[in-house]
């Protein structure tokens, strides 16, 4: 009589959770629908798709908002009020993922086919994730970079996305503040910067935080500091570096000098070659020949020329 009394518990806790965890898909059948509609059409359609630019998520991307919405307003009748962190811990990606798959009876990563190819089409889960990160950034607006659906286009202020612009002049190039407003065509790129934006920051324990996370600029930022400091105490003791250098140290000097200067030279031609996204199109490096400098004394008087091998 217990064991019974414990089963019919257990079944109205399971139906109360289940009652619970079924409130924010409410009034959501039709727009899970259309979702599933428009995901099948992509399925169907990929190899067309996939040369279309970000055009061809218009018609998924608009069905994933509206149901997104639908199960916000759920959740706020629910009683929850930070909407944001409820659906990235209730209606997110994955779960998103989950619920469409299974209606469209998309394979599992673990199914092969007869010769042993994963069933699964990267090509088609790709612009799928895409569509729906798109439908999530626009409900970012401080984030998003002024995402906005224009005559077919999904577009993003300029100044935003690239705050600064590559500038190419008399003294070679540069980068200058952008104050454009003009509105420009939403890159895969770009959406690729807005998602990882929108990913919470990982706390970490101790030791060394993600800022303090040790960087070529930071390296020779340190490097030049030291060579300053080293000049200004020769500047002080006519000893200095006779004590504190030996021939193998001048040879180390001369090839770091080649090293910079061929990185720094490396660094203006990719700079060059970068397009609108700050992305370098050219894999060759180039290479430093014989260097030359001259030398001056304290009156700014050329005394040698001397060459670095």
């Amino acid at each position: 009589m217990e064991n019974k009394k414990k089963s019919v518990k257990t079944e109205k806790t399971n139906a109360k959770a289940t009652s619970v965890n079924n409130d924010f898909l409410a009034n959501c059948e039709n727009l899970i629908k259309d979702v599933v509609k428009n995901t099948d059409k992509l399925k169907t359609s990929v190899g067309k798709y996939s040369n279309e630019g970000l055009a061809n998520s218009i018609p998924l991307t608009a069905s994933f908002e509206k149901l997104r919405q639908q199960v916000m307003e759920n959740a706020k009748s629910l009683g929850h009020n930070d909407l944001q962190s409820y659906m990235k811990d209730n209606f997110n990606k994955g779960h998103v993922k989950k619920i469409v798959f299974e209606e469209i009876n998309y394979p599992n990563k673990d199914d092969l086919n007869q010769d042993g190819t994963v069933k699964r089409d990267k090509i088609f889960e790709h612009l799928f994730d895409r569509s729906l990160d798109i439908a999530i950034a626009k409900e970012f607006p401080e984030k998003n970079l002024g995402l906005t659906l224009v005559d077919g286009k999904f577009m993003v202020v300029s100044k935003l996305a690239y705050p600064q612009i590559k500038v190419i002049g008399a003294k070679g190039v540069d980068w200058q503040k952008n104050n454009s407003d003009e509105l420009i065509p939403l890159t895969t790129r770009l959406l690729a910067g807005i998602n990882a934006s929108l990913k919470p920051n990982v706390k970490r324990g101790k030791g060394k935080s993600k800022g303090d996370k040790i960087t070529l600029a930071k390296n020779i930022n340190t490097m030049s500091k030291i060579i300053e400091n080293e000049i200004t105490k020769r500047a002080n003791k006519e000893n200095h570096l006779l004590n504190e250098l030996n021939s193998n140290s001048v040879k180390d000097i001369a090839n770091l000098i080649k090293l910079l200067t061929r990185l720094q030279s490396q660094y203006q031609m990719d700079l060059t070659n970068s397009n609108e996204d700050g992305h370098n199109q050219v894999k060759e490096l180039i290479k430093i020949g014989d260097m030359q400098y001259v030398v001056y004394d304290h009156n700014k008087k050329a005394i040698a020329t001397k060459k670095i091998a």
